[in-house]
């Protein structure tokens, strides 16, 4: 009997090695001219970046998967990691064999390849609905779980007799296409991508009534949800700036790589309660060097500004500007960071920061306490306010 952390661990082996082939395939059909990459002869580096994001979404899932198999989110991570490697396989294969001589794939394979990426991504939203334990919030949200399996079921059916060349592979017709019912079939394919936008956005909402009811570790885990989610926010921003800018496509591809694959890591971490714990201090070091960075690039960024009209008339190189800017924020960090550490973990620390509180508090106060019964007092208090423990006693050795 084959164990699920076998088969678990084997898909992102299969990913990996059918990115490769995708790899090298897709440089061989480009340099035949038939595709459009950013580069000429090779395959373009943003496409890549994000085959392999996708493709270590299955590592993700197999972590999940080998170690709780019935949770159905590490085994949606492993299939949606290893459809998109395995599906560009096969599609540039397919279209590299239609203009050299290499073998002809059978068209059935062929098939399966243009659409085995398509259910596997419909799939992705329910690992909100799922979370953390694999089992929708309560039954009222099984109707949606239905509606997502049909709705895969449903656009793999119209991608899958829809008349013409198959999705990603050049030169090969469908020969399962049923051109009476290509209207039809474009209504279906036009329709999906709402569903599936409806259902992620019940899906995120689904969150809600876990919030609310959530205690100790769950509490946590959506912690850690919060901080992926967060981390998926910011790159998206930064890539929409790249964008803007003008910037490489391979960094805007980077950004938003990185910020997908955000999302089922901290899934993953949730799971399976890597350091779940220090989840809240995470936070707090995020959010204030979050607010840190935003502060000191407005302060270097109006610096330069003012500078530039102040000095124009003395110095018209900027070189100043930028200097005196650069030296002021150097000076601002550190206060700075103190002061907005000390107001975040108010925030998002309470306990731990009362608790540091309390014995700094107490530390003063011992250099100035000579008597031992008042210090053994002030120390079972200190113990009792900060640890909480069940009991608490202080020993004292006798003289001599």
């Amino acid at each position: 009997m084959i164990r699920p952390a076998r088969v678990a661990w084997g898909l992102p082996v299969v990913a990996f090695s059918a990115l490769v082939i995708a790899v090298v395939n897709g440089s061989r059909v480009n340099s035949l001219g038939l595709t459009e990459w950013d580069s000429e002869q090779t395959v373009s580096l943003a496409s890549v970046i994000w085959a392999s994001s996708v493709t270590s979404v299955s590592l993700v899932g197999a972590v999940i998967a080998a170690r709780h198999p019935r949770n159905p989110i590490g085994w949606i991570f492993c299939a949606v990691g290893t459809a998109l490697p395995t599906g560009l396989a096969i599609q540039t294969y397919a279209t590299l064999a239609q203009h050299t001589a290499a073998p002809q794939l059978p068209v059935p394979l062929i098939w399966v390849g243009a659409q085995i990426v398509f259910p596997a991504f419909t799939l992705v939203p329910l690992t909100l609905l799922l979370f953390p334990d694999g089992r929708p919030p309560s039954r009222r949200w099984r109707p949606l779980l239905w509606l997502a399996l049909a709705n895969a079921a449903l656009g793999t059916i119209a991608l899958g007799f829809m008349p013409g060349e198959f999705p990603g592979v050049v030169g090969v017709r469908n020969p399962y296409g049923i051109e009476r019912a290509r209207p039809v079939l474009q209504v279906i394919d036009g329709g999906i991508g709402f569903i599936v936008l409806g259902i992620t956005l019940a899906s995120a909402a689904s969150i809600v009534p876990r919030i609310r009811r959530a205690r100790g570790p769950e509490r946590q885990q959506l912690h850690v949800l919060a901080v992926g989610v967060g981390v998926l926010v910011t790159m998206l921003a930064l890539a929409m700036v790249s964008d803007a800018a003008g910037g490489p496509t391979a960094i805007f591809s980077l950004c938003l790589a990185v910020g997908i694959l955000a999302i089922p890591v901290s899934i993953g971490v949730a799971i399976t309660r890597y350091r779940l714990y220090d989840i809240d201090r995470l936070i707090g070091r995020t959010v204030s060097y979050a607010i840190l960075s935003a502060i000191l690039v407005l302060v270097y960024a109006a610096g330069v500004v003012v500078l530039q009209a102040l000095l124009r008339p003395i110095a018209p190189d900027s070189g100043v500007a930028v200097a005196g800017s650069t030296l002021a924020v150097a000076m601002a960090f550190s206060p700075l960071r103190r002061r907005l550490q000390s107001a975040v973990d108010r925030r998002f620390a309470r306990a731990r920061y009362d608790a540091a509180q309390t014995i700094a508090s107490f530390g003063s106060r011992l250099r100035d306490q000579i008597e031992l019964e008042a210090v053994a007092d002030e120390l079972l208090d200190v113990a009792r306010r900060t640890m909480q423990p069940a009991h608490a006693s202080v020993w004292v050795r006798p003289p001599g």
